[in-house]
């Protein structure tokens, strides 16, 4: 989050267009990395971590329209204000507003750990 933080903290254009294109930047830069263990990065690590989840906000953002997206973003602030966030609780936290959006469940099947490794996992931490 901190990286998307960035793109939208820096006052940088907001418009559709303009995170589509960022989106496919990273994604052409970075989407190499996605499916290699954690272990086996190397010196893509970083870019793989931050780039990479970037990108996932972008797509969910594009996918939810930025009313929805605004209002799950600040739910999940105030849910985990000062907590440990964790990957489960972000998708709790985002499944009602992705109900009946295809495209949003479909980013989310993407780019988020299966129901049973977040159940086999105590500390996923975003």
């Amino acid at each position: 989050m901190t990286s998307y933080s960035e793109i939208v903290g820096a006052g940088s254009s907001q418009t559709t267009s303009s995170l589509e294109k960022l989106e496919k930047e990273l994604r052409e830069d970075y989407d190499d990395v996605i499916d290699i263990p954690v272990d086996q990065l190397g010196d893509n690590y970083t870019a793989a971590v931050y780039s990479t989840g970037k990108s996932f906000l972008i797509q969910l953002r594009l996918a939810m329209g930025d009313e929805s997206f605004n209002q799950f973003m600040k739910e999940y602030y105030q849910t985990y204000r000062m907590k440990i966030a964790t990957t489960k609780g972000f998708i709790e936290v985002l499944s009602p507003y992705i109900e009946g959006n295809e495209d949003a469940k479909a980013i989310c099947k993407k780019n988020t750990p299966s129901p049973k490794a977040l159940s086999s996992s105590k500390n996923s931490v975003l």
